[in-house]
């Protein structure tokens, strides 16, 4: 008994001297490293990128900086490539080019944890010889060519012709159809496009794209709505024209303003467009457009990328109406002068009637 009575003293004894020496007995907690601000170093990331023209490569493999190979995509057909879950590091890409194309230099990336690198278009050449060339006429008419397929993954060439000779030329290029676009000098009229089909092999010379010079054909204005527009040629000579007609007593004025008229460049592209077209025109005087006479009077905007465009509005529908006045026409200098006012109509698509009123109209045109 006084042994056991020994040992608890002791005990409490020891227990009491690991309190004084400040001991602590309690779990300790694990030591979690804070990866709050250097975590993300090692988090997976992404490369993605496309091939032009879309049937290209047949695959496109992920090497790592010894140029071992990590993953293989196959295109299927498919323009795009799309590597998931790569871990921060140096890589290359390199691809599989399809029969009749030359395999392009490997493409160097380097990827930091969480990222997401883009490696842009890769453009693969054509194996093939084949070629669009053509000469601009004057040589110094036109500043770019813009030279696009119309199917193979929207693959492009934007061009300069020489400037001394006016040749412009791209090769090793994939057979396909291609639309051809010109962008005039300041003072050349805008021409229109032209379309070749290119088989393989082929060499394509369009021959002569020649350019008309800029003149005055003459002023055309109004108030639309309120609003002043004008298809002055002296003005906006790269993108408004005005063409006039007048035979055997019958006039025709077109106003024509085009916006981003090249297509493809940023996908956008948009008209304005006005018409006068009189009948008996054999001297000065007043002339009635309506749904009772053969003159008319058309006003049209067209936007690309408007789903639902509306049709010209007309002096033709819907109760439109327009009077255009002709001060004078000098045989001499071929010129017709005069003025209009105008309520266009056209239906919309929910059937409200919207009508654009002209007031303000002038013209001074020269016919040829």
């Amino acid at each position: 008994m006084k042994q056991l009575i020994l040992c608890l003293i002791i005990l409490c004894l020891q227990l009491a001297a690991c309190r004084k020496n400040g001991a602590d007995n309690s779990p300790v907690p694990p030591n979690i490293p804070d990866t709050t601000s250097t975590g993300h170093l090692y988090r997976p990331g992404t490369i993605s990128g496309s091939v032009m023209p879309t049937r290209s490569a047949t695959a496109v493999e992920l090497l790592d900086a010894a140029g071992k190979t990590v993953s293989v995509l196959p295109m299927d057909g498919t323009p795009e490539f799309y590597f998931r879950d790569v871990l921060p590091g140096s890589y290359k890409l390199s691809f599989v080019p399809a029969a009749d194309y030359i395999k392009p230099n490997d493409i160097s990336v380097t990827l930091t944890g969480g990222q997401n690198v883009l490696a842009g278009a890769i453009k693969i050449a054509s194996a093939g010889n084949a070629s669009i060339s053509g000469t601009i006429v004057p040589a110094a008419a036109a500043r770019e060519v813009y030279i696009r397929s119309t199917s193979n993954g929207g693959i492009y060439f934007l061009l300069k012709p020489d400037p001394g000779t006016g040749r412009f030329s791209v090769g090793q290029i994939p057979a396909d159809t291609y639309e051809i676009n010109f962008t005039p000098a300041s003072d050349f009229v805008r021409r229109a496009s032209e379309t070749v089909t290119v088989v393989k092999s082929q060499l394509v010379d369009i021959g002569q794209v020649i350019f008309t010079p800029l003149v005055n054909t003459g002023e055309l204005s109004c108030k639309l709505n309120d609003t002043f527009t004008s298809w002055d040629t002296f003005n906006d000579n790269r993108n408004t024209s005005i063409s006039v007609a007048y035979t055997s007593s019958a006039l025709s004025i077109k106003g024509l303003r085009q916006s981003n008229a090249v297509r493809g460049l940023d996908g956008n592209s948009s008209s304005t467009e006005i018409n006068i077209k009189l009948e008996n025109v054999t001297g000065p005087g007043t002339y009635i457009c309506d749904a009772s006479t053969v003159s008319e009077m058309t006003y049209h905007y067209k936007a690309e990328r408007i789903m639902f465009g509306l049709p010209p509005s007309s002096s033709k529908k819907e109760g439109g109406k327009a009077t255009v006045i002709i001060t004078a026409i000098d045989a001499d200098t071929k010129t017709i002068a005069g003025s209009f006012t105008a309520d266009l109509k056209v239906k919309s698509i929910t059937g409200q009637i919207i009508t654009h009123a002209m007031t303000d109209g002038v013209f001074k045109v020269k016919y040829p």
